[in-house]
């Protein structure tokens, strides 16, 4: 189950991976062999979009993680550009 925001960019990398090897097998010659690793990758893509959809899931539900809320600094704002010795309002 993935748990963390770096657990998911992981299943997403390991997912186009395994949909790049699938679509190289499927595209050579067919043979028996070949055949059962392209149900193992097929298999192996959908256990990863179950984890992925699960995590979406669970993080729509729970609202934003900690990692996506904004802080207060943050949020700074950039003071003026002004000389703090000069007098006069510019």
């Amino acid at each position: 189950m993935i748990s963390s925001e770096t657990e998911y960019r992981k299943a997403r990398e390991e997912l186009d991976d395994l949909t790049g090897w699938l679509a190289r097998l499927e595209s050579e010659e067919a043979t028996d062999c070949k055949s059962l690793t392209a149900a193992s990758v097929r298999r192996m893509i959908s256990r990863v979009q179950e984890e992925i959809a699960e995590y979406d899931a669970a993080r729509a539900l729970s609202g934003p993680s900690p990692e996506d809320r904004v802080r207060p600094d943050d949020a700074r704002t950039e003071p003026p550009d002004q000389d703090p010795n000069s007098d006069s309002p510019e």
